[in-house]
C-alpha cells in the first residue's frame, strides 16, 4: 500500500495580487516536493496526485475590488491542471467568508479571512470526495 495517496493544497491570499507569477512558482513547489518525497520516501512520488483548495472570492472583505483580484486569482488556480500532471482543483472559491450587504462587507466566516467551521465541514468532504476520485479510483 503506497505511503503517500496525495497532496492537499489551501492557499492563502497573501498571493492573490500576483496569479501569474504565483503559477510559476507553484510548479517548482509541486516539482520540489515530488521529488523530495521520492528522494524521502523510497517510494516513487514522481506523479503524486495534488489537490488545490481555491480561495474564497470573498476572503478579505466582499467588496467589489477584492472579489475581482480573488476571482482573477482562482481562474488560474483553475488552469492548474493544465500545467502540473495529476493535479485537481476543489472549486470551493464560491463559498464566501464575507457577504456584501448594505454596501459594507459583513463577515459570515469564522472571520473575514477563514471559513466557519460548517463550510471547513463541507471543504473537507468535498477534498475527500476528490481524492477518493482521483487518487484512489472508488
Amino acid at each position: 500500500k503506497p505511503l503517500t495517496t496525495g497532496l492537499y493544497w489551501m492557499q492563502g491570499e497573501a498571493d492573490k495580487g500576483a496569479p501569474a507569477a504565483y503559477l510559476e512558482i507553484f510548479k517548482m513547489f509541486v516539482s520540489d516536493m515530488r521529488a523530495d518525497l521520492t528522494a524521502r520516501s523510497g517510494q516513487d512520488c514522481s506523479d503524486m496526485p495534488v489537490f488545490v483548495g481555491e480561495i474564497s472570492r470573498t476572503s478579505g472583505d466582499a467588496n467589489p475590488g477584492t472579489v475581482t483580484t480573488n476571482k482573477n486569482f482562482i481562474a488560474m488556480q483553475k488552469t492548474i491542471p493544465q500545467y502540473i500532471p495529476n493535479t485537481y482543483v476543489i472549486e470551493i472559491g464560491d463559498i464566501d467568508i464575507n457577504i456584501y450587504e448594505n454596501n459594507k462587507s459583513v463577515v459570515v466566516g469564522s472571520d473575514s479571512w477563514h471559513w466557519n467551521w460548517k463550510d471547513a465541514l463541507t471543504i473537507g468532504n468535498m477534498v475527500g470526495e476528490s481524492i477518493l476520485k482521483n487518487a484512489l479510483g472508488q
